[in-house]
């Protein structure tokens, strides 16, 4: 039982983690799909108020170029999602395949 829980654990987590890099990942390729004149008017109407201009253009600078850096990565940062996708399934088959041994375990001792 301790090993199911153990695994069910274990899958829970990787679970997580691929939640929090696809979402990580949606919101880099917003930036990545939009042009640079988009993210400065999006990072003019956020920050405008808030920041001198002579630091908005700083930060408008840094976005457009990380920006640019992730349009250039895309294929890449696809790749590393299937493949942590791919080892999720691995973990979710391995974690299927404990709970149904456990199963197994718990219906034998019940005989």
């Amino acid at each position: 039982m301790r090993r199911l829980l153990k695994w069910l654990l274990i899958a829970a987590a990787v679970a997580a983690v691929v939640t929090l890099v696809s979402k990580g990942s949606s919101k880099r390729h917003e930036f990545a799909a939009m042009s640079d004149d988009e993210i400065r008017a999006l990072i003019d109407s956020k920050l405008a108020d808030q920041v001198s201009s002579e630091k908005l253009t700083q930060i408008q600078d840094a976005a457009v170029k990380g920006a640019a850096k992730l349009r250039g990565s895309a294929a890449m940062v696809a790749e590393e999602a299937a493949e942590v996708a791919e080892e999720a399934a691995g973990v979710a088959g391995d974690a299927a395949a404990v709970a149904e041994e456990a199963a197994d375990e718990v219906a034998g001792e019940g005989n």
